[in-house]
């Protein structure tokens, strides 16, 4: 905008009025009769041009001609500017136009004779140049000149035209014709035609010049093109209408109409673009002619994003709406005039009032006379930009008064001029009552502190002593009249013989270094509890208890602190000897091989010993606080509630109890509760002696799960025979009657029932491998090549089932076995594994010795046993298959009891391990 205005007031500038030809021909002959011979010879001289605009020859003339004179006086007459330089570049003539433009510098006389580059400082350094090239050349120069004359731009057609004597280019005549007004016309034009192209295209507004006669699009913006996603070849020369681009019935119809309209402002409209998304625009239209036709201008702003944003303050006003209609505050809006412009339901409510009630009302109708002289106060405030909070009294409609706490804060108009204010107030009604309940209260408190039996002190902020109970004075013997209102740390001299910060002290002004001050310390909240050695006024060396926590006003804010101290002497006396009691025995209960706890009448621990926390795993501080069930097993913690019961009525108990480790693991022991009282008779708790009998529990177990296998063999050995000798009859019979004619279409039924029979006898010759009294044949032989031998069995099962097996063979001694029996136990053990597992997972085989044992483990990477089923392995009957016998463990508990050995399980959330111990035999 800056260049177009420079180029206007350049363009602008026009020359100044002049004469008209016949005031200057009669000034020129009036001048005529004065000029000098020499002069006027001067003149025929330059008269007598080569080549002049009208042709004309030269003639030779030696003296003053009249035809000489006419060509002077033509051109002093001429609106043309004219000058005739010599060889030297030195004006010989100027005629009266140009003489006239430069007047204020210079006079005819002052100006004939001199270098005219000097004479005419506004003439551009090329123009010597060109004087030069007509007098070296003899050559006619024309050029166009911008010229700055008195601070005004003059455009000039300049004609250099050379004037020959002889063979010579002797001077120079040259003529300028101010062309300012047709620069400045063609100018205008010029610019105006590339003001409207680049206004076109970079106009930030879609924009489009299209045929009216056939919707032809003729040329779009690049901001037309970017939104509606089109390039220039897709739409310049085709139709408007194929770009589909109001896809809306609305939008058509509205568009189909406007169209036949000349003008159309501010239109909304919705369009698509390329891509199908829908956006928004606001549509103008005008008719213009084009090279004869007529066409109309469309300009539309894309305002999509203002839709968007407008919708989403749309959305939030109602948010806001919504927040100032159920805020639990009340929002008060008056205008200068104090005059109500917007209340909330929640203010009428607080007033008593409905909001049509309340709105158009003065505040100061619902406050009395001497509030409204407050309020008056506080609205110059408002005026002078500030915001305040303050606590302010109403009148509601029914009189009664209602007390506020009120945040108001001004509003001002877009010229800053304050327009208003904002109250967000508060119902502190209640709490103005609690307020003057306190004070009553305050008052009563301070009759209380003096029959408090403790000695009692209270200070202020600035370490001032407040209050001092007649207890302190007893206990100091300083009254309180002499020590209230004293700071400086002066109600610790009669304690410590010297100025310093006692617990009160800290309270206000916590210091790091203070604890080791103190002979025990401790900090519950914002309470500091101490006991310390000092002095009192019946004894010099008195422990002493005490304790201080801060003190709050109605506003949350610190205002002192307060501290209680009692004399304890006599008790830290028999603590002291109770401790060194109480050591003795502590070492004897921490050293003691059994695990000891005590629990309160709450079930929760309260003393336990290294013994019963190793045991468990845990540490001692760890249990202490816990609830003794946390420690039992799930399944005995029903017994442990009836022997807490029992406790309670005074009867010691003892039983077995499973007690739950922190990894997991469970441990067996026997509990022995013995009830413990108060010296009044009461429960209070029970102390409770622990011996871990998990070995023994475990060789019972597995002494009563051989038992079990031992009593399965023996019904095994009964009815085995009973059961397959009619099994096998009935076997025959099938087979006979699947071969008749009759039963043909029955066979497959026939061999359906002989599969099943043949499933029950697998099953009950698994059974009769229970039997204790199955006779084995042991050898000494060797488990690692017992386990390679069945190894590629075991890895082809596995690779069928997608898994992998790995074996890992230790040396090993040689052990009193059956092989074929331990084969069995292998395969059963590898087999189960393997369908433990999911796809991808292995099997593990490994031998090793551990002192006097050698192990078998065959390890699994499957999801775990359940521990409901972990403590039933082994036991005939009990599986987690779906088409499982259950004999598959016990026949391998069968035979690890036919070896003497034992089998152990450890199971979770990794997979399963089982550990086969064989006895070395002796001397190996």
């Amino acid at each position: 905008m800056d260049t177009y205005n420079e180029d206007q007031n350049e363009l602008s500038v026009h020359a100044d009025n002049l004469k008209s030809k016949q005031q200057l021909i009669d000034e020129l002959y009036a001048l005529r009769e004065k000029l000098d011979n020499e002069k006027q010879k001067s003149m025929v001289k330059i008269m007598q041009p080569q080549n002049i605009n009208d042709g004309l020859q030269k003639e030779n003339i030696g003296s003053v001609s009249e035809k000489g004179i006419r060509y002077g006086l033509v051109l002093n007459a001429m609106d043309d500017w004219v000058h005739v330089i010599d060889e030297d570049l030195n004006i010989i003539f100027i005629n009266d136009a140009m003489l006239k433009i430069c007047d204020k510098i210079h006079t005819r006389p002052s100006i004939i004779g001199h270098n005219i580059m000097k004479s005419f400082p506004f003439l551009s350094e090329y123009v010597e140049e060109e004087y030069q090239q007509v007098l070296r050349t003899g050559k006619e120069v024309i050029t166009e000149d911008k010229n700055v004359i008195d601070n005004r731009v003059i455009y000039t057609e300049t004609r250099k035209i050379p004037v020959v004597e002889g063979n010579e280019v002797v001077n120079v005549l040259t003529i300028m014709r101010d062309i300012s007004e047709r620069k400045i016309s063609d100018d205008l034009l010029r610019l105006s035609g590339e003001r409207f192209n680049k206004a076109f295209h970079a106009n930030p507004s879609m924009m489009a010049i299209i045929k009216v006669s056939d919707d032809v699009c003729l040329d779009a913006n690049r901001s037309f093109l970017i939104n509606t996603g089109y390039s220039r070849e897709e739409l310049v020369g085709y139709s408007i209408k194929k770009l589909r681009l109001w896809k809306e019935p609305e939008d058509r119809r509205i568009v189909k109409k406007v169209l036949h309209e000349k003008s159309v402002q501010s239109l909304e409209v919705s369009y698509r673009n390329k891509s199908g998304e829908k956006r928004y625009g606001l549509a103008y239209k005008e008719n213009v002619t084009i090279d004869g036709e007529e066409c109309y201008l469309g300009v539309m702003v894309d305002i999509t994003d203002f839709k968007v944003i407008k919708e989403a303050l749309e959305v939030k006003e109602e948010m806001y709406r919504r927040i100032v209609e159920t805020a639990q505050e009340g929002i008060w809006l008056v205008d200068t005039d104090y005059r109500t412009t917007f209340v909330n339901e929640k203010m009428a409510e607080m007033l008593g009032y409905t909001v049509e009630e309340m709105t158009g009302e003065l505040l100061y109708a619902f406050m009395d006379e001497e509030w409204r002289a407050i309020a008056k106060e506080h609205g110059k405030l408002r005026k002078q930009g500030t915001a305040e909070q303050y606590e302010f009294k109403y009148h509601k409609k029914d009189g009664e008064e209602v007390w506020t706490l009120s945040s108001v804060s001004p509003f001002f108009a877009p010229d800053g001029s304050w327009a208003g204010s904002l109250g967000m107030i508060a119902d502190i009604t209640h709490r103005k009552e609690a307020e003057k309940a306190l004070r009553e209260s305050n008052r009563r408190v301070a009759d209380i502190l003096n029959f408090l039996p403790d000695s009692t002190l209270v200070i202020d902020c600035q370490g001032r002593v407040i209050a001092w109970n007649k207890a302190a004075e007893e206990m100091t013997g300083i009254k309180s009249e002499d020590i209230l209102g004293k700071g400086d740390y002066e109600h610790s001299i009669p304690f410590y013989r010297y100025r310093r910060p006692i617990l009160v002290d800290h309270v206000l002004n916590y210091e790091q270094d203070w604890e080791p001050n103190y002979s025990r310390i401790e900090i519950k909240g914002k309470a500091l509890i101490g006991e310390n050695l000092c002095r009192t006024i019946d004894n010099p060396e008195a422990y002493l208890w005490a304790i201080a926590t801060p003190l709050y006003d109605i506003q949350g804010n610190i205002t002192g602190a307060i501290e209680s101290i009692r004399d304890i002497t006599d008790r830290r006396r028999a603590e002291d000897d109770l401790k060194a009691s109480e050591e003795q025995y502590r070492r004897i209960v921490e050293t003691a091989n059994e695990g000891i706890w005590l629990n309160d009448r709450d079930n929760k621990i309260t003393f336990v010993n290294e013994k019963m926390a190793k045991l468990l795993g845990y540490t001692v501080e760890s249990i202490i606080g816990c609830s003794l069930f946390k420690f039992i097993a799930k399944d005995h913690r029903q017994m442990a509630c009836i022997m807490m019961e029992r406790n309670r009525k005074g009867i010691r108990v003892e039983h077995d109890f499973k007690f739950r480790c922190r990894d997991g693991s469970s441990i067996w022991a026997v509990v022995s509760m013995t009830p413990i009282y108060s010296t009044d008779k009461k429960y209070v708790g029970s102390l409770a002696m622990i011996s871990d009998v998990t070995e023994r529990k475990k060789l019972e177990m597995q002494m009563a799960r051989l038992d079990r296998l031992n009593l399965v063999g023996q019904i095994a050995a009964c009815i085995g025979h009973e059961i397959r000798n009619p099994m096998t009859s009935v076997r025959g019979f099938l087979q006979i009657l699947a071969g008749e004619e009759i039963y043909k279409q029955d066979k497959e039924h026939f061999e359906l029932m002989i599969e099943e029979l043949d499933r029950a006898n697998s099953i009950i010759t698994e059974f009769l491998s229970l039997a204790k009294n199955k006779a084995i044949e042991l050898k000494l032989n060797d488990l690692n090549s017992i386990v390679k031998s069945i190894f590629p069995l075991i890895n082809a099962e596995a690779l069928v089932q997608d898994k992998f097996a790995q074996v890992h063979l230790e040396e090993i001694p040689k052990l009193l076995l059956d092989e074929s029996e331990i084969r069995q136990l292998i395969l059963n053990l590898a087999r189960n594994a393997l369908e433990a597992m999911p796809p991808e997972k292995g099997l593990m085989v490994k031998t090793f010795r551990d002192g006097a044992e050698v192990i078998l483990l065959v390890e699994d990477q499957g999801s775990g046993i359940h521990p409901d089923i972990l403590g039933e392995i082994g036991t005939p009957f009990i599986t987690t298959k779906e088409e499982g016998t259950g004999l598959g463990l016990p026949v391998c508990y069968s035979i690890a009891a036919r070896h003497d050995a034992a089998i152990e399980v450890e199971s979770g959330a990794g997979g399963t391990t089982f550990f086969v111990r064989f006895k070395t035999p002796a001397g190996i």
